[in-house]
């Protein structure tokens, strides 16, 4: 968590001042000068031409439209906009601010009667516009009187218009354009980082997570009409549907992602209640996609109305469930309960200047508010997969500790067992064998004296068996110090591994030189650490000497500062380092299982010219199962 907190130190302040910066390019923009006013007519029969639009005017039919906006919300009327200008002015341009008109026609009034001069909208390639920008605007070059015939019937329409020049067109696309890169550059970095948690994780829901930003930003997109001028300006069908498919879709992703992403388990019912609306929209996006010309059809305006209210039922049954989930406690249904409050009230903004309801609202918000609401939201869900994903990782780590924890400890209790085992063996060996074989050997040589004092014929076979019984006696201590050095305390580690390395030499097998550093005082506090490097050499050895085929082999036992270093080189067969991680032999198991429950480090090496090389380093830090394993 520190680390995202310097993160959002770090970066979020250099975002932050520029967002501010754009706001204020935005929203500082100046109105054009006053220039001639506009009038209205509304055609409510759809059917009105444009002589018939001039007949009227001439008539006194058009209304003033001192606002410069119209905004009637659902309609199913056709609007006519007039405006005469009476100077000329090459660089003037009739600004409509609805990117999304399905047909936008203007005409200039020539000797008396309209004619066509531009005819654009969603039902026609971009490139039919004027110029290539989201919003219409129309070059006037002639003085005279206009008419411009919008048609966004059966549909919601809320648009203002007015003029200005082209200077002041650039000036404000071009801010536009940054704002709208901006955004979906700060979108595109939060996709990436869902797209690394899903590889990261293969977690579903940082996959609803992309499809639910994505979608929400292609929504934003295609209600800005930056999808049409961008994205598919050579596909008038899809431009007219990309708004209605991309706002269910966003619709329809969110309720299964927010159950994922908060972790709630609803009742039965809930569930199969969400299911169903989310199955409902598709069918309404599918349906969408696959119909034509459908605007004029009476079963489009009845499904409107029912996606409208569905859609509001939808909205608010989330924010319940957010709300309670939030107030039982749920963290991350708090952070989804917050990013969608925001969304909403930027969405309200917007739409409370579009109507004029909120007159006093910054022409930012206007026109950027719901791009502003869902990056915010897409903010804010970030940070939550962020926390997430925190206790995520926090959680396995704490996992991996207690399991290797657990094995240490395992190690530790088969380490005590063996320890024990190996004791009571030496010990019986050394105490019950030994003594009986020292009696017997006694016995022997008391019948062999006897048979001296009495002058009898000495018998070769007492002798061959005494001394037979002298190299098994022998042989039973050898055994019992090789498996616990029970002089350890008294001789030391470096006279008890003398001793282990002798009764290898004994074999005659090969030929073992013994280096010992350090250790000039024996601390009852490391008993552990020389009971460890005893077997650790007892185990080496016998591996030497079973497997390796080596005739000479070199062990040096360093006692430093904070640890201790084993390192035993041979001039045996070897085997590569990677055979030697993959082998399964239980030896080499066993060595790596004590030098790891000690936190030490081992590393096995081919040796020049021949044989392999071992490294153990084992630190003197008191070992305590409390703290987990580096």
């Amino acid at each position: 968590m520190c680390y995202l907190r310097g993160l959002m130190r770090t970066r979020a302040l250099p975002l932050f001042f520029l967002l501010l910066l754009l706001l204020r390019a935005t929203g500082g923009s100046t109105q054009p000068p006053a220039r001639p006013a506009f009038q209205l007519l509304e055609d409510r029969t759809a059917r009105l031409d444009a002589a018939g639009a001039l007949r009227a005017l001439r008539e006194g039919g058009f209304r003033k439209a001192p606002q410069q906006e119209l905004s009637p919300g659902f309609t199913r009327s056709v609007f006519w906009i007039a405006f005469r200008i009476t100077r000329p002015a090459d660089s003037l341009v009739l600004h409509v601010s609805e990117p999304n008109i399905n047909r936008i026609v203007l005409y200039g009034v020539q000797a008396g009667a309209p004619r066509s001069l531009f005819e654009s909208g969603d039902f026609f390639p971009h490139r039919q516009r004027p110029f290539p920008t989201a919003d219409f605007h129309f070059p006037l070059r002639d003085t005279g009187w206009y008419l411009a015939l919008i048609d966004k019937s059966n549909e919601s329409l809320e648009l203002s218009f007015h003029l200005r020049t082209q200077e002041e067109m650039r000036r404000a696309e071009g801010t536009s354009a940054l704002v709208v890169a901006f955004f979906t550059g700060t979108i595109a970095l939060l996709l990436l980082f869902g797209a690394y948690l899903f590889a990261f994780t293969r977690e579903r829901l940082y996959a609803f997570y992309i499809l639910y930003i994505l979608s929400g930003w292609l929504w934003v997109l295609s209600n800005g009409g930056y999808g049409f001028q961008y994205l598919w300006p050579d596909s008038p069908w899809f431009a007219s549907k990309a708004k209605v498919i991309f706002l269910l879709s966003t619709i329809a992703l969110s309720l299964p992602f927010a159950l994922r992403y908060t972790g709630a388990r609803p009742h039965p019912w809930l569930r199969q209640t969400v299911w169903a609306s989310t199955a409902f929209f598709w069918v309404c996006i599918g349906a969408t996609l696959l119909l034509g010309a459908y605007y004029h059809a009476p079963w489009w305006l009845t499904l409107q109305g029912v996606l409208a209210g569905t859609v509001l039922l939808y909205v608010c049954l989330m924010v319940a469930l957010l709300g309670f989930y939030s107030w039982q406690g749920n963290r991350l249904a708090r952070f989804y309960f917050f990013a969608v409050l925001t969304l909403i009230a930027c969405a309200l903004v917007q739409l409370g200047s579009y109507t004029g309801a909120l007159p006093s609202v910054p022409p930012f918000y206007r026109r950027f508010g719901t791009a502003l609401g869902l990056l915010i939201e897409s903010v804010i869900l970030t940070a939550g997969l962020a926390y997430r994903f925190y206790e995520f990782r926090r959680s396995r780590e704490e996992l991996l500790h207690r399991m290797n924890r657990q094995q240490l400890e395992n190690t530790r209790l088969l380490m005590e067992a063996q320890e024990a085992e190996r004791s009571q063996i030496a010990g019986q060996l050394h105490d019950v064998a030994g003594s009986l074989l020292s009696a017997a050997r006694l016995n022997l040589s008391a019948l062999r004296e006897q048979q001296q004092q009495e002058r009898l014929p000495a018998d070769p076979r007492i002798h061959q068996t005494e001394e037979a019984l002298g190299i098994v006696a022998q042989t039973v201590r050898n055994l019992s110090h090789a498996l616990h050095p029970l002089m350890l305390p008294r001789t030391g580690l470096p006279g008890a591994l003398r001793k282990i390395t002798d009764i290898f030499n004994a074999s005659g097998k090969v030929h073992i030189t013994l280096l010992v550093h350090g250790f000039a005082t024996y601390e009852e506090e490391q008993q552990a650490h020389y009971n460890g490097i005893y077997g650790l050499v007892y185990e080496l050895l016998n591996n030497l000497v079973r497997h390796a085929g080596a005739s000479c082999a070199l062990v040096q036992v360093t006692e430093l500062e904070e640890s201790f270093a084993l390192i035993v080189e041979d001039n045996g067969a070897g085997f590569p380092p990677a055979q030697a991680d993959a082998t399964p032999s239980l030896g080499l198991a066993g060595i790596r299982s004590k030098v790891a429950y000690f936190r030490g480090a081992i590393a096995i090496e081919p040796n020049e010219p021949q044989g392999t090389l071992i490294t153990i380093e084992i630190p003197k830090a008191t070992y305590d199962l409390s703290y987990p394993a580096g």
